[in-house]
């Protein structure tokens, strides 16, 4: 339960806002009705994986709502029962039927793992094979119930056929056969006491592997040691909860780390990640952003890269989903209609249309066109908000619509003056203006070169 209010008027009517919803009792709690609709969502989604070629397939876990797949039919179904947590789905399964799919539970001192399916005729409450240990602390599928771990401990795939599947407590377990055996590949533990709350694994090699942290600490190997190099030792990166690691799709040697923490930048890079087969730490760089084009100093609870196009990145932070289409250089808000919430998964679909799929913690599931890549020339847009009488209007927000969806937004100044850097040309874009006070017209204008003096009069 988040939320409970009782009627001032008749206090034996109460409204109750769990996980699962708001509900309402007429009589002091002792029966309750169901208040949810279809155009209402309040599933708190933990993760978020896609199917390697069916774009209609999601499987995400939630939080005390069970794990649930979004089948090609266009229906959900839950999969399993309890807490979700961190939800994988190999990426050679052939069809939407015979899918390996895993999902953590909750973990406590007495569970630690995860349960596993072959196929959706068999992902139901009940169907899943645990894998690791249970009551009783014996250890089993090599997986230990000793070890200090996160009440959702972090799960994540790496290349191969089947996927290797990597799970992580205070140490980091790697399995090569569905999570029937597993082996540590770290120190045991990596640190005393701490729990990892972050795995990244190379999608072109299994090798390289990046593990983060409660305390901050960001530790790896880039050649499969079992003994993990410190990515960062004169802690260039604020010492906060890593809440993602992410190697990038097109090389092992960049990779991305962010926090969950607010008052610092929550995203960093490094594209010397194979520097540690010599023995030398990665260099890491922060991505705050630039100018008016900052990400907010807020937790980024998930984070993707765009595998088609380098450098194009999006962040899921506390209040929505900002990209990023020049490797971090400049932020913008992303995806009209997305409610200002956290958000703990992103996927962006393999085929055309490709989508961004987002899974966020209150509000379900939403999806968004992908954002547009690199044209052949970017120009800047520059203009004046003017009253009907022709005075310039202050703190007016312009926001312009790409023709995939994805929009920016910028505040007028003083004289109400406003610009808009890096917008591809050759395309027509949606020019609309919200103030308190004015109303303004809808405009669409075709940009094929720099503008200048784009001017919006008010209506009234």
């Amino acid at each position: 339960t988040h939320a409970m209010e009782v009627a001032p008027s008749t206090p034996s009517t109460i409204y109750l806002g769990t996980d699962g919803g708001i509900y309402k009792s007429t009589d002091s709690g002792a029966t309750w009705t169901n208040l949810n609709n279809s155009q209402f969502s309040a599933t708190q989604f933990m993760s978020l994986d896609l199917h390697p070629t069916d774009p209609n397939f999601s499987l995400g876990g939630t939080q005390d709502n069970g794990t649930n797949f979004y089948q090609p039919a266009g229906t959900w179904n839950r999969a399993d029962f309890g807490d979700g947590g961190y939800a994988q789905i190999d990426q050679n399964a052939p069809d939407t039927t015979n899918v390996r799919m895993y999902h953590t539970y909750f973990n406590s001192s007495t569970l630690q793992g995860y349960g596993t399916v072959a196929s959706t005729a068999f992902a139901s409450d009940g169907n899943w094979s645990f894998r690791g240990c249970q009551v009783g602390g014996a250890t089993v599928n090599g997986i230990t119930c000793n070890g200090s771990i996160n009440f959702y401990a972090p799960l994540e795939r790496g290349p191969g056929n089947p996927n290797t599947i990597y799970y992580g407590s205070d140490r980091l377990y790697r399995s090569a056969d569905t999570g029937v055996n597993h082996t540590v590949v770290s120190q045991n533990p990596i640190s005393t006491g701490v729990p990892i709350s972050a795995i990244g694994i190379s999608p072109q090699n299994d090798n390289v592997r990046m593990v983060g942290l409660n305390n901050g600490e960001l530790w790896g190997t880039s050649t499969g040691s079992s003994t993990l190099t410190d990515l960062d030792p004169t802690n260039a990166i604020p010492n906060v909860a890593i809440a993602r690691t992410v190697v990038s799709p097109s090389t092992s040697t960049t990779a991305y780390v962010t926090l969950s923490a607010f008052g610092v930048t929550s995203v960093w890079t490094t594209t010397t990640l194979s520097s540690l087969a010599d023995g030398i730490a990665p260099t890491w760089t922060a991505l705050p952003g630039t100018g008016a084009n900052l990400l907010p100093q807020v937790p980024v609870n998930a984070f993707a890269i765009d595998p088609t196009m380098t450098g194009f990145l999006y962040a899921g932070t506390d209040v929505g989903v900002y990209y990023s289409p020049d490797n971090g250089s400049n932020w913008y808000p992303f995806g009209t209609g997305l409610p200002r919430v956290a958000v703990f998964g992103i996927g962006i679909t393999n085929s055309a249309p490709r989508q961004v799929r987002i899974a966020t913690h209150g509000r379900g599931l939403y999806q968004h066109p992908a954002a547009l890549g690199p044209t052949a020339a970017e120009v800047s847009i520059r203009g004046r908000v003017l009253s009907a009488k022709g005075q310039g209007v202050v703190r007016a927000g312009v926001t312009v619509t790409f023709p995939n969806g994805a929009s920016r937004t910028a505040m007028t100044n003083q004289f109400g003056n406003f610009k808009f850097e890096n917008v591809p040309v050759g395309e027509a874009y949606l020019f609309s203006v919200g103030h308190k006070q004015y109303e303004f017209p809808t405009q669409v204008i075709n940009v094929n070169g720099n503008i200048s003096n784009l001017t919006i009069f008010a209506t009234n």
